[in-house]
Protein backbone atom coordinates (compact mmCIF):
# COMPACT_ATOMS: atom_id res chain seq x y z
CA UNK A 1 0.00 0.00 0.00
CA UNK A 2 3.38 2.27 0.82
CA UNK A 3 4.21 1.72 -3.16
CA UNK A 4 0.53 2.35 -4.31
CA UNK A 5 0.79 5.59 -1.77
CA UNK A 6 3.75 7.24 -3.54
CA UNK A 7 2.64 6.38 -7.27
CA UNK A 8 -0.76 8.34 -6.48
CA UNK A 9 1.42 11.04 -4.65
CA UNK A 10 4.00 11.00 -7.91
CA UNK A 11 1.13 11.44 -10.07
CA UNK A 12 -1.34 14.20 -8.42
CA UNK A 13 2.54 16.53 -9.06
CA UNK A 14 2.56 15.73 -12.79
CA UNK A 15 1.41 18.27 -15.11
CA UNK A 16 -1.58 17.47 -16.66
CA UNK A 17 -4.09 18.63 -18.42
CA UNK A 18 -8.02 18.01 -18.70
CA UNK A 19 -9.85 17.20 -22.26
CA UNK A 20 -13.18 19.52 -21.70
CA UNK A 21 -14.87 17.33 -24.29
CA UNK A 22 -14.95 14.13 -21.83
CA UNK A 23 -16.80 14.77 -18.99
CA UNK A 24 -16.30 12.87 -15.20
CA UNK A 25 -19.86 14.43 -13.98
CA UNK A 26 -22.40 11.69 -14.18
CA UNK A 27 -24.91 9.22 -12.86
CA UNK A 28 -25.64 6.10 -14.92
CA UNK A 29 -27.82 3.18 -14.16
CA UNK A 30 -27.27 -0.35 -16.08
CA UNK A 31 -29.21 -3.61 -16.83
CA UNK A 32 -27.27 -6.30 -16.58
CA UNK A 33 -28.89 -8.22 -19.24
CA UNK A 34 -26.87 -11.24 -19.20
CA UNK A 35 -23.55 -12.95 -17.59
CA UNK A 36 -22.11 -16.37 -17.20
CA UNK A 37 -20.43 -17.68 -13.96
CA UNK A 38 -18.02 -20.77 -14.39
CA UNK A 39 -16.32 -22.13 -11.27
CA UNK A 40 -13.09 -24.53 -11.63
CA UNK A 41 -11.73 -25.91 -8.49
CA UNK A 42 -9.51 -28.63 -6.99
CA UNK A 43 -11.93 -29.95 -4.42
CA UNK A 44 -13.94 -32.50 -5.94
CA UNK A 45 -17.48 -32.61 -4.86
CA UNK A 46 -17.73 -28.62 -4.86
CA UNK A 47 -19.77 -27.62 -7.23
CA UNK A 48 -17.38 -26.95 -10.47
CA UNK A 49 -19.79 -26.08 -13.22
CA UNK A 50 -21.53 -22.69 -14.61
CA UNK A 51 -24.54 -20.71 -13.80
CA UNK A 52 -26.36 -18.12 -15.85
CA UNK A 53 -26.94 -14.67 -13.69
CA UNK A 54 -28.43 -11.00 -14.56
CA UNK A 55 -28.82 -8.11 -12.18
CA UNK A 56 -28.42 -3.67 -12.32
CA UNK A 57 -25.98 -1.60 -11.43
CA UNK A 58 -25.78 2.23 -10.56
CA UNK A 59 -22.39 4.38 -10.91
CA UNK A 60 -21.44 8.00 -9.85
CA UNK A 61 -18.60 9.91 -10.70
CA UNK A 62 -17.53 13.36 -10.00
CA UNK A 63 -14.82 15.77 -11.00
CA UNK A 64 -12.88 17.54 -7.58
CA UNK A 65 -10.32 19.60 -10.32
CA UNK A 66 -10.13 19.35 -13.79
CA UNK A 67 -7.56 16.34 -13.55
CA UNK A 68 -8.86 14.76 -10.16
CA UNK A 69 -12.25 12.58 -9.96
CA UNK A 70 -13.75 10.62 -7.74
CA UNK A 71 -16.09 7.41 -8.62
CA UNK A 72 -19.09 4.54 -6.82
CA UNK A 73 -20.12 1.75 -8.38
CA UNK A 74 -22.77 -0.93 -7.31
CA UNK A 75 -23.23 -4.27 -8.66
CA UNK A 76 -26.39 -6.29 -7.73
CA UNK A 77 -26.12 -9.94 -9.59
CA UNK A 78 -28.97 -12.54 -9.24
CA UNK A 79 -27.74 -16.14 -9.92
CA UNK A 80 -30.47 -18.31 -11.57
CA UNK A 81 -29.46 -21.14 -9.26
CA UNK A 82 -26.59 -20.42 -6.55
CA UNK A 83 -28.14 -16.73 -5.61
CA UNK A 84 -27.21 -13.11 -5.33
CA UNK A 85 -23.85 -11.34 -4.89
CA UNK A 86 -22.87 -7.51 -4.69
CA UNK A 87 -19.83 -5.71 -5.99
CA UNK A 88 -18.60 -2.20 -4.68
CA UNK A 89 -16.36 -0.29 -5.88
CA UNK A 90 -15.58 3.55 -4.28
CA UNK A 91 -12.38 4.83 -5.98
CA UNK A 92 -10.18 8.16 -6.65
CA UNK A 93 -8.89 8.46 -9.97
CA UNK A 94 -6.56 10.67 -12.31
CA UNK A 95 -7.36 11.90 -15.91
CA UNK A 96 -5.00 13.23 -18.56
CA UNK A 97 -5.93 14.59 -21.79
CA UNK A 98 -4.24 13.17 -25.52
CA UNK A 99 -3.91 14.99 -29.20
CA UNK A 100 -5.24 11.91 -31.13
CA UNK A 101 -5.78 12.62 -35.35
CA UNK A 102 -9.62 12.46 -34.70
CA UNK A 103 -12.16 13.85 -31.62
CA UNK A 104 -10.66 14.01 -27.78
CA UNK A 105 -9.31 11.48 -26.17
CA UNK A 106 -8.30 11.00 -22.17
CA UNK A 107 -6.64 8.51 -20.59
CA UNK A 108 -7.15 7.68 -16.77
CA UNK A 109 -5.89 5.51 -13.27
CA UNK A 110 -7.81 4.51 -10.82
CA UNK A 111 -7.42 3.62 -7.12
CA UNK A 112 -10.32 2.35 -5.30
CA UNK A 113 -11.60 -0.04 -2.09
CA UNK A 114 -13.21 -2.76 -3.32
CA UNK A 115 -15.69 -5.39 -1.42
CA UNK A 116 -17.18 -8.63 -3.11
CA UNK A 117 -20.53 -9.55 -1.58
CA UNK A 118 -19.71 -8.07 1.80
CA UNK A 119 -17.36 -11.47 3.02
CA UNK A 120 -13.82 -10.01 0.85
CA UNK A 121 -12.68 -6.95 0.86
CA UNK A 122 -9.35 -4.94 -0.57
CA UNK A 123 -8.16 -2.97 -3.24
CA UNK A 124 -7.98 -2.69 -7.12
CA UNK A 125 -5.89 -0.56 -9.80
CA UNK A 126 -7.67 0.61 -12.98
CA UNK A 127 -6.59 2.22 -15.76
CA UNK A 128 -8.48 3.04 -18.76
CA UNK A 129 -8.73 4.87 -22.34
CA UNK A 130 -12.06 7.23 -22.73
CA UNK A 131 -12.37 8.47 -27.12
CA UNK A 132 -14.45 10.54 -28.67
CA UNK A 133 -13.46 9.64 -32.27
CA UNK A 134 -17.04 11.98 -33.36
CA UNK A 135 -19.26 14.18 -31.40
CA UNK A 136 -21.75 11.99 -29.24
CA UNK A 137 -20.05 8.71 -29.36
CA UNK A 138 -17.57 7.77 -26.83
CA UNK A 139 -15.14 4.14 -26.29
CA UNK A 140 -13.72 3.39 -23.31
CA UNK A 141 -11.74 0.07 -23.04
CA UNK A 142 -10.49 -0.26 -19.22
CA UNK A 143 -9.03 -3.01 -17.28
CA UNK A 144 -8.40 -3.22 -13.51
CA UNK A 145 -6.41 -5.04 -11.63
CA UNK A 146 -8.43 -6.22 -7.55
CA UNK A 147 -7.22 -7.77 -4.93
CA UNK A 148 -9.90 -8.01 -2.24
CA UNK A 149 -7.72 -10.09 0.13
CA UNK A 150 -9.11 -13.12 2.14
CA UNK A 151 -12.64 -14.47 2.17
CA UNK A 152 -14.65 -13.98 5.73
CA UNK A 153 -14.37 -17.31 7.47
CA UNK A 154 -12.04 -18.84 5.10
CA UNK A 155 -8.34 -19.32 4.29
CA UNK A 156 -8.57 -18.22 0.94
CA UNK A 157 -7.08 -15.17 -0.75
CA UNK A 158 -9.93 -13.42 -3.64
CA UNK A 159 -7.77 -11.49 -6.62
CA UNK A 160 -7.69 -11.74 -10.19
CA UNK A 161 -9.03 -8.82 -13.29
CA UNK A 162 -11.50 -7.12 -14.47
CA UNK A 163 -11.36 -5.96 -18.32
CA UNK A 164 -14.61 -4.04 -20.09
CA UNK A 165 -15.32 -2.20 -22.63
CA UNK A 166 -17.96 0.11 -22.90
CA UNK A 167 -20.24 2.45 -26.16
CA UNK A 168 -21.62 5.67 -24.74
CA UNK A 169 -24.13 7.14 -27.12
CA UNK A 170 -25.21 10.42 -26.83
CA UNK A 171 -29.06 11.33 -26.68
CA UNK A 172 -28.79 15.37 -25.78
CA UNK A 173 -25.79 16.88 -24.23
CA UNK A 174 -26.75 15.41 -21.03
CA UNK A 175 -28.00 12.09 -21.29
CA UNK A 176 -26.65 9.25 -23.10
CA UNK A 177 -27.31 5.50 -23.80
CA UNK A 178 -24.65 3.05 -23.03
CA UNK A 179 -23.47 -0.41 -23.69
CA UNK A 180 -20.81 -2.43 -21.95
CA UNK A 181 -19.25 -6.28 -22.09
CA UNK A 182 -17.12 -6.53 -18.93
CA UNK A 183 -15.80 -10.14 -17.89
CA UNK A 184 -13.70 -10.63 -14.26
CA UNK A 185 -11.05 -13.50 -14.10
CA UNK A 186 -10.63 -14.11 -10.50
CA UNK A 187 -8.61 -16.89 -8.54
CA UNK A 188 -9.51 -18.29 -4.76
CA UNK A 189 -5.99 -19.75 -3.50
CA UNK A 190 -5.01 -20.72 0.01
CA UNK A 191 -4.69 -24.06 2.02
CA UNK A 192 -4.31 -26.31 -0.68
CA UNK A 193 -7.30 -25.16 -1.93
CA UNK A 194 -7.95 -23.32 -5.58
CA UNK A 195 -10.74 -22.02 -7.47
CA UNK A 196 -11.07 -20.24 -10.43
CA UNK A 197 -14.26 -18.05 -10.32
CA UNK A 198 -14.68 -16.35 -13.83
CA UNK A 199 -17.80 -13.76 -14.12
CA UNK A 200 -18.12 -13.89 -17.74
CA UNK A 201 -19.26 -12.18 -20.92
CA UNK A 202 -21.34 -9.55 -18.95
CA UNK A 203 -23.79 -7.69 -21.21
CA UNK A 204 -24.76 -4.24 -19.72
CA UNK A 205 -27.37 -1.98 -21.21
CA UNK A 206 -28.28 1.53 -19.81
CA UNK A 207 -28.34 5.11 -19.72
CA UNK A 208 -26.31 8.23 -18.04
CA UNK A 209 -27.09 11.43 -17.26
CA UNK A 210 -24.40 13.67 -17.36
CA UNK A 211 -24.77 16.79 -14.38
CA UNK A 212 -22.36 19.07 -15.38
Amino acid sequence: MKRIALVMGAALAWPLTANADISYNYVQADWIADGEIDLDTNVPGLGNGSDDYDGWSIEASGAVTDNLFLLGEYNDLSFDDAGDADLTTLGVGLRAALNPANGAADVYGMLSYEEFDSDAEGFGLTGGFRWVPTAGVEINPSVAYVDYGEIDGTSLDLDGWRYGIRGIFNVTDQVALNAEWRTHNLEADGGGVNADIDLENEIRLGARFYWM
